[in-house]
């Protein structure tokens, strides 16, 4: 596995920590997707990512170990803690988004799941940006709530599988 600067992938098993990079290969480079338009007509997007702080996470299952935590030892207002691969989402991401899709909500899933798929190859090395439809949404409530927030956010946290 790949440590990132901040934190190193850990594998649980019923409560246990352990290490195995038998089975995770590191990700070949893929060039990232950045738009770019030249005649300056670019898809308006329709999040307000200006004004909040979206992020993506990706629940990472590892078929004989279980699900993949980073160790995170180097932040300094915080102490050593685990967390789910993912991280913010770049503006690019949104602006992808916008390319892709004229609705609001495919949009911020769109970007939030690219979003989570580079973090999870910058902070791991598990590359899935080429296979984006390996990721699902990870519902966290019923579909049929009438809360505004969509089945896989909570506090503009986008979660995956």
């Amino acid at each position: 596995l790949m440590r990132a600067p901040s934190a190193k992938a850990q594998v649980f098993e019923n409560g246990k920590s352990s290490w195995d990079s038998s089975n995770v290969r590191k990700g070949q480079s893929v060039s990232e997707t950045k738009t770019n338009f030249s005649n300056g007509n670019a898809p308006t997007s329709l999040v307000p990512y200006q004004t909040h702080d979206y992020r993506g996470f990706i629940f990472v299952i590892h078929k004989q170990h279980g699900l993949v935590l980073l160790h995170c030892t180097r932040k300094k207002n915080k102490p050593h803690h685990y967390q789910l691969p993912g991280g913010h989402v770049d503006k690019e991401e949104f602006s992808k988004a916008a390319c892709q899709s004229q609705d609001r909500d495919t949009q911020l899933v769109s970007a939030c799941k690219e979003g989570a798929a580079r973090e999870l190859f910058e902070e791991t090395g598990i590359d899935v940006r080429s296979d984006m439809d390996r990721l699902e949404p990870a519902p966290l409530r019923e579909k049929d709530t009438d809360e505004k927030l969509l089945e896989n956010e909570f506090k503009d946290r986008f979660f995956f599988f």
